[in-house]
């Protein structure tokens, strides 16, 4: 997906449009994908119906928390960044302000990691019906997608807009509200 950009030469402005318009809207419609088979009766020779009740659960609460991510960023962090570096100096934003974005990113790995667990790292099994196996590999994709997503804010756009507490600046932005 990343292969061909070097997102770390993307102005800060075009990588938060680029992760709302692009990295969000694919995963909710992943998500959406995924929750759409979760709710069907996935039918398995195995009787795994209990652990595809577990995964439903597990997933309706990595939906939730990403939801939750996906509203602070458009709400809160985006238009802050935006309107940071159309200043004439921008300044960078305290690192603190930032703990909450990551720790619910922490949250939504650990659960996919949980959820590649009770699928035996998404292999779907001789006996599962149509159903089973693509919401399987749905979730899959899902992960990867996630991911990406993750890797892009924590490895390249925190990094471009926080300043961390080593190098405190009088002219930081202290917001800790995201």
């Amino acid at each position: 997906m990343y292969s061909l950009i070097n997102f770390h030469e993307i102005e800060t402005e075009v990588l938060c449009e680029y992760i709302e318009e692009k990295l969000h809207r694919l995963l909710r419609h992943q998500s959406d994908l995924i929750k759409k088979y979760l709710e069907r009766d996935l039918y398995c020779v195995c009787n795994c119906t209990t652990q595809f009740s577990l995964i439903r659960m597990l997933f309706h609460r990595l939906d939730d928390e990403m939801e939750q991510v996906f509203r602070k960023e458009s709400l809160i962090l985006f238009p802050l960044i935006r309107e940071n570096e159309r200043r004439s100096s921008p300044r960078k934003i305290q690192e603190a302000a930032f703990k909450r974005l990551r720790e619910s990113h922490s949250k939504m790995i650990q659960i996919s990691q949980k959820i590649r667990q009770l699928t035996s790292n998404y292999f779907a099994k001789p006996g599962w019906n149509s159903p089973a196996k693509l919401c399987v590999n749905e979730l899959f994709n899902f992960e990867q997608s996630l991911q990406n997503w993750i890797h892009l804010e924590e490895g390249i756009l925190f990094p471009k807009v926080i300043i961390y507490e080593h190098e405190q600046d009088p002219h930081q932005i202290k917001d800790e509200w995201i």
